[in-house]
């Protein structure tokens, strides 16, 4: 069952944390910190493509109330222990960010495809994210959408650019 396999991704991720919290990173030279720290940003910005993934299944299906809120967003401020306003801006970020279903139940990209795609490689992080969105909330809804798609994706390409950083 799929349900099985995706409940052992999730042990095997939380094993896998538990067990680098046990790790001296002593033995790593700078450079190899430095190399680190990256590896564990990357897998740290791919997290919230699952989130995206969950929260817009729950938006399109369930009913807040069998989930035991009046709202989608108190049930994640009571079960996710976060604040409202964080839970808002995931339920935002869900529904541009998120797979989304036609009527006839054919599965479409996000709006924000590009911006979704790069976030889903851990080429872009929380804070790409936040300014993309926002650049793109502040076009005027006469922009063609061809030019607005264009902006979306010159802005996730300059956001996923590596700076090269030489030793000094």
């Amino acid at each position: 069952m799929s349900s099985d396999r995706v409940t052992a991704a999730v042990a095997a991720y939380q094993a896998a944390a538990a067990e680098l919290l046990e790790r001296s990173f002593e033995e790593f030279t700078h450079l190899e910190l430095v190399e680190l720290l990256s590896e564990l940003e990357t897998t740290a910005w791919q997290l919230p493509t699952i989130g995206h993934e969950v929260i817009a299944r729950l938006q399109r299906e369930a009913s807040a109330v069998e989930l035991g809120a009046k709202s989608l967003k108190s049930v994640m401020v009571q079960r996710l222990r976060i604040s409202g306003k964080e839970a808002k801006r995931r339920l935002a970020e869900a529904k541009e960010l998120g797979p989304r279903t036609a009527l006839n139940g054919e599965p479409l990209d996000p709006l924000l495809a590009p911006t979704a795609t790069a976030q889903s490689k851990g080429a872009i992080g929380p804070e790409h994210v936040t300014e993309i969105r926002s650049f793109l909330d502040k076009l005027p809804a006469r922009v063609d959408p061809e030019v607005r798609e264009l902006s979306e994706k010159t802005l996730v390409a300059a956001a996923s650019a590596t700076a090269i950083v030489s030793p000094e």
